[in-house]
């Protein structure tokens, strides 16, 4: 996810985005075959988990491929992309009392370090309705 990290006067920026279905582990092969995407992780609780213990939860998730050294809002309009053309059954999800997010990562080694995103990139969230989450780590 972070394999590549981008070089600013010695600082670096790492950016990543994700769309989470959470806690609807009979849901996700139904999720998988009414959109056509295949998440880019999906584990159901219980599942072992590497390198020990098991999950806490379940989760069905597409993440943007752009690497970390793509802005947020490049990663927010991908993810967007992949999602737009089934909003519907998102929105169902979302009615019928499924969890949904959008989950947003920056690493950073400064801090004073941040990102902003461009109106469009926040589409996915204002569609759907869901909250965004925003983990920060700073190095």
């Amino acid at each position: 996810m972070l394999a590549y990290i981008e070089k600013r006067d010695m600082t670096y920026y790492a950016h990543s985005a994700s769309l989470r279905v959470m806690d609807a582990p009979e849901l996700h092969d139904e999720i998988t075959r009414k959109t056509g995407i295949e998440p880019s992780h999906c584990h159901k609780k219980g599942e072992a988990r590497l390198p020990n213990g098991t999950w806490e939860n379940s989760i069905w998730m597409i993440e943007s491929p752009l690497g970390p050294e793509a802005e947020m809002s490049a990663h927010l309009q991908w993810l967007w992309q992949q999602v737009a053309p089934q909003v519907s059954v998102f929105k169902e999800l979302k009615a019928s009392g499924v969890a949904l997010d959008v989950f947003c990562g920056f690493r950073t080694d400064t801090d004073t370090g941040g990102f902003s995103n461009q109106p469009k990139a926040l589409s996915i969230v204002t569609e759907l309705e869901i909250p965004i989450e925003v983990s920060v780590i700073v190095t």
